[in-house]
This record gives structure tokens, sequence and C-alpha cells, in this order.
């Protein structure tokens, strides 16, 4: 499930040591941090970038849920709240890493089999908008691809 490879520029400045893709799973917005260099984050922005979490997350298990092209291992799998929150976690992390403009490699991105990519969730414009929030209420928007843009 992990990427295969980092953009240069990220294995150079990432001060988290460690698979990018485990924080990810562990701790998202820190994982989020760690991609956009950011090492301090106020307690205020914190909780802000924590409520925009529980909207990816919310939005994400709506979108799952209401796939029809989605393979039914992951529905089953969606029963357990652990794994429930791992997928989640994973499609947040595959959102963020396609929009972030220094990861513009496949090899840069998780992959998960059953594939999920190609799916109406993993490129979803809610999503998108979403990832776009959290970097704006961190002041790294530019770092990523804005709605509608490509690379």
């Amino acid at each position: 499930m992990s990427p295969v490879q980092l953009p240069l520029a990220i294995q150079e400045r990432c001060y988290v040591k460690g698979n990018l893709f485990t924080l990810f799973l562990s701790d998202p917005v820190m994982a989020f941090c760690s991609i956009c260099d950011i090492t301090d984050v106020t307690a205020d922005v914190w909780s802000k970038c924590q409520k925009v979490m529980a909207k990816v997350a919310n939005d994400s298990a709506n979108l799952l849920c209401k796939s029809r092209g989605i393979d039914h291992v992951y529905m089953q799998f969606y029963g357990d709240e652990y794994l429930r929150l791992l997928i989640l976690r994973y499609i947040f992390c595959y959102a963020t890493l396609r929009y972030h403009r220094g990861f513009k490699d496949e090899s840069f991105y998780p992959q998960s089999h059953p594939d999920l990519r190609g799916n109406d969730i993993m490129e979803n414009a809610l999503l998108h908008k979403h990832v776009l929030e959290l970097a704006s209420i961190l002041d790294v928007r530019p770092v990523f691809l804005e709605v509608g843009e490509t690379d």
C-alpha cells in the first residue's frame, strides 16, 4: 500500500523520520504538515485542522458507502471501526498526495488491492476542496493544485 518512493524535495526536507504513509494512517494532520514543511502549529490552528479532518472522514465515509463501483471487500472491512478509520485515512492520504504539486509521479501515491484508483471516491472534488481548506488554514495553499487544475 505504501508509495514506492517520495519526491526528492520531500525526502530532503521531511523532518519526520519513518514512513510517510504510516504517518498519514496514524496522524493525518501531522503528515500533512510534514509534506508542507510545517514544523510549528498553534493550538487554535491544530483544532481547526482537526475539524477539517472530521469533515474529511465524514464525507469520505459517505462517498464510500454510496459508491457503486467499489469492491465489496471494502464494505466487509468497513464494519470494523479500526479498519474503517484506516480506509478513510488512506483515502485522505491519496487525495493529499495527488493534489500536492511535489508528488507528480504515480509511484508517489499509495496503492490498494483491490485498487480504489479510478473510482469516483479517490479524485472527488469534495475531498479536493477539503485538502485545499486544510492548506488554507495552514497557509500553504500554493503547494496544492486548485480544483480543475491539472499538472
